[in-house]
């Protein structure tokens, strides 16, 4: 079990490893001004998985737990519907770009039908708890961003663009290696459903809003901040995030490791509230220690790294770090409603809490400018903690009554 978790964490810090040995780079070759705009596109990329994918990569490991039967035939035809869907998009972006001469949308377009993929494989290797080849994943994926990227900035000398084509690559590289390789173990594209394809979507459209809702209260700040502050504070302020998104990697890599054994304890032992709780402590007692540690660590490191025209981004990161262990223990605490399948009741919430930090977080940017940003942040994940355990005692409670 304890070299599962060692190869669940190095997956996760390996798969980000390399933009964060990059931030240094780039914040030599590229300016605030043109970091902002790599910010925006940065940002817009998880909104369009949750666009292709219509919330159903959330199916993938509940179908594996729970209906291991239907399962391969339910994996196949989702990559169907998602490269259809994909290309679809693609080809739209295409004829937008050309028409108005701005490649951004067609590269990214490409970017976000390739992380549909990435997110498949990596949710698979999860489901079926194959750590080792999690891990050979997320290190080819590093490997292919780090070193392409480097020549890009290098070589080339382009910048931003130099850094949007090499995310591409690394993500078509990496994808193409792991496709063929998946193809040989489990058959991948062993048919097509238009059953299994609308159960996903049964499970996945009211996922929309929560995804959507997700998306919202990860990136409205930011938006905010470019409207209402400027360009310039808005690329220091995304340089804090790629360093405070740290503590989200280890939140992301450990419900990798406890989301699948919590699927099984709640299937074996039944999903009572004494088990929900057994398992957010076991989470929370190794989430904890390590984010405090990393965040500690980063902090101290932050001043010798980056560049003349990024003060102040150490003060951003310790501050913004909070928000990120809420939001850590918010996504164990939320696994239980996935494993009940109440999709609904949490898409609800998190459109509530993504409706409030979209005003708080505008009325305090205005009068507070990056600080409070900074607030509206940490109060908006702490409720956000606080509901979701409401809500899964309350419907952990109903399903027990029901047994």
């Amino acid at each position: 079990m304890n070299r599962n978790l060692i190869f669940t964490l190095g997956a996760e810090l390996i798969g980000k490893i390399a933009p964060f040995i990059l931030i240094p780079v780039l914040t030599h070759y590229i300016l605030p001004e043109d970091f902002a705009i790599l910010s925006y596109l940065m940002i817009s990329i998880p909104f369009l998985v949750i666009i292709i994918s219509f919330g159903t990569i959330g199916s993938i490991p509940v179908w594996f737990y729970k209906y291991s039967d239907e399962f391969k035939l339910h994996f196949s035809s989702l990559l169907i519907f998602y490269f259809v869907i994909g290309l679809l998009i693609v080809l739209f972006t295409f004829l937008f770009s050309y028409i108005y001469s701005q490649p951004l949308f067609l590269l990214g377009s490409i970017i976000g039908s390739l992380s549909v993929f990435f997110q498949v494989f990596t949710v698979y290797f999860q489901s079926c708890k194959d750590f080792k080849t999690l891990f050979l994943f997320q290190l080819t994926y590093a490997f292919f961003t780090l070193f392409i990227t480097l020549y890009f900035l290098s070589y080339f000398e382009s910048g931003m663009y130099g850094r949007i084509y090499a995310w591409l690559i690394s993500l078509l590289l990496s994808c193409s290696i792991f496709y063929v390789f998946l193809k040989k173990d489990i058959e991948l594209l062993s048919g097509f459903s238009f059953r299994a394809v609308k159960a996903a979507l049964v499970f996945g459209l009211p996922l929309i809003l929560h995804q959507v809702s997700a998306w919202l209260l990860n990136s409205i700040d930011r938006f905010w901040i470019g409207e209402l502050v400027g360009k310039t504070e808005l690329g220091i302020y995304s340089v804090a995030t790629q360093f405070g998104i740290i503590v989200n990697i280890l939140a992301v890599a450990l419900n990798r490791y406890f989301q699948p054994i919590s699927f099984e304890e709640f299937k074996l032992n039944g999903c009572t509230i004494k088990q929900y709780v057994k398992n957010f402590k076991s989470f929370s007692m190794i989430f904890v220690p390590l984010s405090t540690i990393s965040v500690l660590f980063v902090y101290l490191v932050l001043p010798y790294i980056l560049g003349s025209d990024y003060s102040g981004v150490d003060f951003i990161f310790l501050f913004m770090s909070l928000g990120f262990l809420f939001n850590g223990l918010y996504l164990v605490s939320a696994n239980a409603l996935f494993f009940l399948e109440n999709t609904k009741s949490l898409s609800l919430m998190t459109f509530a809490m993504a409706s409030f930090h979209i005003v708080s977080s505008y009325i305090f940017i205005y009068f507070f400018k990056i600080n409070g940003a900074l607030f509206s942040m940490v109060l908006t994940w702490f409720l956000m903690l606080f509901f979701s355990i409401l809500l899964s005692i309350n419907k952990i409670g109903e399903h027990e009554s029901n047994i």
